[in-house]
């Protein structure tokens, strides 16, 4: 018929073609939005850090005990385990189910970690350098933590009136954000 349009079909291969570059494109487009930019990940890790703290000081309001954080530098982690007399050779037995059994952060390999006040002092800590104490009344004692990556640098305090984590961005010029208790 003269006066009838002509239908025009996608052949197979054409709707193959056009799939495989829409999947294509998506694979770049999944791959680039998992790479997160640095000082997001070092103000997540502070986060979690100051997370851990609250935690352990929650804990300690709850159970009427003192906890203890301590951060194991041979598996990068700070963890909350309840403070005894005898914490320093409870530790070890502690390291093989720490995530199970406790509250438990595992820092990212690419993060430098200090406590610049203790490495200037000639008093060390009972348990290492990254140990903080939380007690039941909310009050907490512990050193500054600084973070860094690619030229950012985090630090916390925990207040010791209030075990309340300050995180304090000293290379931005931003408020300190506060972690409540």
């Amino acid at each position: 018929m003269p006066g009838k349009l002509q239908q025009h079909n996608f052949s197979l291969i054409e709707l193959i073609a056009v799939l495989a570059i829409g999947m294509l494109l998506m694979g770049v487009v999944t791959v680039r939005s998992n790479r997160i930019p640095g000082f997001l990940s070092l103000d997540e890790s502070a986060r979690q850090i100051g997370n851990v703290l609250v935690t352990a000081s929650r804990q300690a309001a709850a159970t009427g005990s003192d906890m203890t954080v301590i951060y194991r530098a041979e598996e990068r982690m700070f963890c909350v385990v309840p403070a005894t007399n005898d914490t320093v050779a409870a530790v070890p037995q502690y390291s093989n189910s720490l995530k199970k059994q406790f509250m438990a952060y595992v820092l990212p390999e690419h993060i430098e970690l200090s406590f610049p006040e203790l490495e200037n002092s000639t008093r060390r800590p009972i348990l290492g350098a990254g140990t903080f104490y939380l007690f039941p009344d909310g009050t907490g004692a512990g050193p500054a933590t600084v973070l860094k990556l690619r030229g950012k640098t985090v630090k916390l305090h925990l207040s010791p009136l209030t075990g309340s984590v300050i995180i304090d961005h000293s290379d931005a010029q931003s408020e300190d954000a506060h972690v409540d208790s």
